[in-house]
């Protein structure tokens, strides 16, 4: 079941026909059921839909009494749409919200990777996902490897929604791996309570998935900084692998050696498992550099690539041996290539990658920050 705390909806009355033993309403003050005529004098607030399990029926709405009355026909029929999405879409959740008198509705979409393709019998699948939302995140301040934040309220709700989608996989991850940070681990925890009908994954630490060490910057505001940013990641993007941002951050060039351990790691993992498929909770920045080598995308591009907290990138790697790995070098399309400045002596080597889903976030619905 998933809170919907800070979307609520607002509703009036609902039809006959959904008290027909497809949909009953709890009142969340006193766990009782309430039989429809009841509710239709009274506007409440829906806070969760819960679609019933193999062995349970009906489905649950739960609500709020407001204690309020009168109301006006535009806000009932509009309740009456989400009881019918309610239905409609029995593995998602229906949020919404009334803003200045806008309706604004999302569905929350926990099917999204279950119609991947069968992995190939020389490939393993990687689901490399954001940690949710933290007060950093929120406040928009820059948050690296020396900032050890929780996620928040949303964050604990988005970690809830990744596991749900990771749970309905094809197949679902049997490990889920995450950085030395609490925010990966907190998502890592949560999300694999979301697995009611298989096993639960096992939770484990790798400590190359750390955020980048941005050094003192961190916990400066983004827009305060943002010319250091943007000065180390175009250094970054043509080659300049030992500039840091910061004297006391990381350089380039140990977060590339990190990214290229992560991956072997992890392909090896999958490897030993019998579905051939993990999941790891990282972070916004080191997942546009992992993504960008694995696309052979120029670092410059995926500085604008969207990565949402909690959302899912979904990556295919190759790990025949007799397939020659990836080589990254000096004259390497993530620097430019003609651009390029990397020392001559550069390279690393990384299996063959393919990304099936990049930045998915539709399981999120409305939460996708």
């Amino acid at each position: 079941m998933l809170h919907l705390r800070n979307l609520p909806v607002f509703a009036l009355s609902f039809p006959d026909a959904l008290a027909g033993g497809s949909i009953c309403f709890i009142d969340v003050k006193s766990r009782s059921e309430q039989n429809l005529p009841s509710l239709k004098s009274g506007r409440f607030s829906l806070l969760h839909y819960a679609q019933p399990s193999p062995n349970e029926s009906p489905a649950r709405i739960y609500f709020d009494d407001f204690n309020c009355c009168a109301g006006n026909r535009r806000k009932a029929v509009y309740s009456l749409s989400l009881a019918s999405l309610a239905l409609v879409f029995p593995n998602s959740v229906v949020a919404s919200s009334l803003l200045d008198d806008k309706r604004v509705l999302a569905v929350a979409d926990f099917d999204v990777l279950s119609d991947l393709p069968p992995i190939p019998p020389e490939s393993v699948l990687l689901f490399f996902c954001r940690h949710g939302q933290t007060e950093y995140n929120r406040l928009k301040l820059v948050q690296g490897s020396k900032t050890d934040a929780p996620i928040n309220d949303n964050g604990k709700i988005q970690a809830e929604k990744l596991g749900k989608a990771l749970s309905r996989a094809t197949p679902p991850p049997e490990v889920i791996f995450h950085s030395p940070l609490v925010r990966t681990k907190q998502t890592a925890e949560l999300a694999s309570q979301q697995f009611l009908s298989s096993m639960p994954p096992s939770i484990k630490l790798l400590p190359e998935l750390a955020e980048i060490d941005f050094g003192k910057v961190e916990g400066e505001s983004v827009d305060e900084v943002r010319a250091k940013m943007v000065a180390a990641y175009t250094a970054w993007s043509v080659g300049n692998i030992d500039t840091r941002m910061a004297r006391d951050g990381e350089s380039f060039r140990e977060i590339l050696s990190r990214i290229q351990t992560t991956i072997l790691d992890l392909t090896e993992a999958a490897k030993g498992c019998e579905s051939r498929c993990i999941a790891a909770v990282a972070h916004s920045v080191y997942l546009r550099v992992l993504l960008a080598i694995v696309q052979d995308q120029p670092l410059f591009q995926a500085s604008t690539m969207e990565q949402k907290n909690a959302c899912i990138n979904v990556v295919d790697f190759n790990v025949n041996p007799a397939v020659p790995m990836k080589k990254i070098d000096a004259n390497n399309n993530l620097f430019g290539r003609s651009l390029s400045r990397a020392p001559r002596d550069f390279e690393l080597e990384v299996p063959h990658g393919k990304v099936l889903r990049l930045g998915e976030k539709r399981h999120l619905g409305d939460l996708a920050t």
